[in-house]
């Protein structure tokens, strides 16, 4: 097929038209079970079609997000190479592509003299180019592939140009949307924003590579700080306070002097009434949960702080993300790895927040702070997700007997406690003396 379209046997507008919609289903599995030699293969066969297409840009503009998609996902030189080409084509059929094919020409360039050594002048060129004047004159479609790009380089845990430049990128879209002034005249950039950015942050904050894990903190202070046409992070306002460098939390939790961290933490802690549960589940619990796993010793008094906090926190956050999380440090302690003893610790913490809930559904008074939110009606789903889920689970993992690992899994005797208060009287009745009697017998054991 390469062969054929590279010698100009496909002359049939309407066999170019159902060759790349078939293409186009390989590119939204994102060449799955592919070699790199025959997604090669497929991406110069693309070039050839966008390059003779005679279509309309509607018809074609699919593919082009989709295509502009692969620069997250391809990590290799060559098919980089290979998608600058293609986008190419689109900015020589399409006049209001050409600038953006240049600028992803660019940012993906390579040494001529060192093999796996960027162009680092031609791309930071490239990357002031588009910060001091590009970036505003730009439609959504333009910037599709350039943020793209960015939240590529953003994960590069070598080289520190490419990442802080990067991150001013994605900083400006918001810029760039404040600039349209509302959603309503620009409809796809806050669908994009909503739906491709925030997503692609919530995941880069998980990242246990502080380096990395930094640069998303500081677009996400930049975000609370500055966005207009998204209300999602004005409950996260709190934490700047005021314009007060000395106490903003996003400031000081990349702070190089850890006692400020450490203070950061806490003082996220004081203030975790005030925050909404989906600030606190996809942006705050990843920034600071890290601490908690962490094997340095450096960094042992702010992975304490940082245990509380994520206890305070959880009693924010929804009924849904609270069981996510749950499962979660329960899926760690099933697999009995490095993280044991400090999802054990979590899941204590956590357990404080579903026994308040239950204890506020049961004396009508679930408008309490300390309570999750967005519950079912009635409290059923959640007796049975006790009693019929975590309570098996917690007792089967307590019940294992492993000498080198039974004195980190005794702690989650206090979190089965916790959950099973929160019942009603008969069933704290049938339940709690099977846990007690369990942990006498490890006791007694030792």
């Amino acid at each position: 097929l390469l062969n054929m379209s590279e010698a100009g046997y496909i002359q049939n507008n309407e066999t170019r038209k159902y060759l790349l919609d078939a293409l186009q289903l390989i590119i939204e599995k994102n060449f799955k079970n592919l070699k790199n030699n025959d997604t090669i293969k497929l991406l110069k066969i693309i070039s050839v079609l966008v390059a003779e297409y005679e279509c309309p840009w509607s018809e074609i503009e699919r593919l082009y997000k989709d295509l502009a998609g692969l620069y997250l996902l391809f990590k290799e030189r060559d098919l980089r190479l290979e998608l600058n080409v293609i986008f190419s084509k689109f900015g020589e059929r399409f006049e209001n592509i050409q600038v953006v094919s240049e600028l992803l020409s660019d940012f993906n360039s390579y040494s001529t003299r060192r093999m796996h050594e960027y162009d680092f002048p031609r791309m930071l060129s490239a990357f002031k180019r588009f910060t001091e004047s590009l970036y505003l004159k730009f439609t959504n479609l333009q910037w599709l592939p350039v943020l793209y790009n960015c939240l590529y380089f953003i994960n590069d845990e070598e080289e520190l140009a490419l990442r802080t430049n990067a991150s001013h990128c994605v900083k400006l879209y918001a810029d760039y949307l404040n600039n349209e002034n509302t959603a309503i005249e620009n409809p796809e950039g806050i669908a994009t924003f909503k739906g491709i950015v925030l997503p692609l942050i919530c995941s880069g904050l998980r990242k246990y590579t502080e380096d990395i894990q930094n640069e998303y903190i500081s677009i996400v202070s930049y975000y609370v700080e500055n966005v207009t046409f998204y209300s999602g992070f004005d409950d996260m306002k709190v934490l700047l306070f005021k314009g007060d460098e000395e106490a903003n939390f996003f400031t000081n939790i990349t702070h190089i002097q850890l006692h400020r961290r450490q203070r950061a933490v806490k003082r996220l802690r004081e203030y975790s009434s005030k925050l909404a549960d989906n600030s606190v589940s996809h942006y705050l619990i990843p920034i600071i949960e890290h601490y908690v796993f962490t094997d340095e010793d450096k960094y042992r008094n702010i992975g304490n702080e940082a245990l509380q906090t994520v206890g305070a926190l959880s009693q924010r956050m929804s009924w849904k993300q609270y069981r996510a999380l749950l499962r979660r440090y329960i899926s760690f302690v099933k697999a009995n790895g490095d993280k044991l003893k400090q999802s054990v610790l979590l899941i204590n913490e956590l357990s404080h927040s579903l026994k308040n809930t239950l204890l506020a559904m049961k004396n009508n008074d679930i408008a309490m702070h300390d309570s999750l939110c967005k519950l079912p009606k009635g409290n059923e789903e959640l007796v049975s997700y006790v009693k019929d889920d975590i309570y098996p689970t917690l007792t089967k993992i307590l019940a294992i007997r492993d000498e080198e690992t039974v004195i980190a899994r005794i702690p989650l005797s206090e979190a089965l406690v916790n959950f099973i208060l929160g019942l009603d009287h008969d069933d704290i009745v049938n339940l709690l003396p099977g846990i007690l009697t369990k942990i006498c017998q490890i006791l007694r054991s030792r």
